[in-house]
C-alpha cells in the first residue's frame, strides 16, 4: 500500500506495479507559496497516464443512463449492464470511423429495437 500527498492524501493498492523507480513532478506548495519539486510514486505516474477510459465511461453513462425502477434487487444491475455495453459499442462505433455522437447512436439502438419487436395490431 503506498500512499503519497497531492492536494489530499492518495492511497493506491495494486499488484501491476512498484513505487519505484519515483520521478521528481512540481506541485504548488500554499505553505510556501510556490511550486516545489516532490517525489512521486510510479504507480501515481502510471495511473495519472492511464486514467481517463474508466472515467470517461462512467462520465458518459452518467450522461444517459437507463432507469429501470422495481422491487428488485438485481434491476440496478441490469442496467448498468446495459448502459456499459451502449457505451463500448459506442466506443467501437467511433473507433471505425463512425460519427453519430453519443445520443444519436443510443436513440438509433431504441428505434432499431422498436422496429424489430414492434406488435403489428390486427
Amino acid at each position: 500500500m503506498q500512499e503519497w500527498n497531492d492536494n489530499s492524501v492518495v492511497t493506491m493498492v495494486t499488484n501491476a506495479e512498484s513505487v519505484f523507480p519515483t520521478s521528481n513532478v512540481t506541485r504548488y506548495s500554499h505553505k510556501e507559496k510556490k511550486r516545489v519539486s516532490v517525489q512521486q510514486p510510479r504507480v501515481i505516474k502510471m495511473y495519472n497516464q492511464n486514467m481517463g477510459g474508466v472515467d470517461r465511461a462512467d462520465q458518459n453513462i452518467s450522461l444517459y443512463c437507463v432507469s429501470i425502477r422495481g422491487k428488485k434487487w438485481y434491476f440496478p444491475l441490469i442496467a448498468q449492464c446495459i448502459d456499459m455495453a451502449e457505451q463500448n459499442a459506442w466506443q467501437i462505433h467511433k473507433l471505425n470511423g463512425g460519427r453519430m455522437d453519443h445520443l444519436s447512436f443510443r436513440r438509433s439502438i431504441a428505434q432499431s429495437f422498436l422496429e424489430t419487436y414492434k406488435k403489428t395490431t390486427k
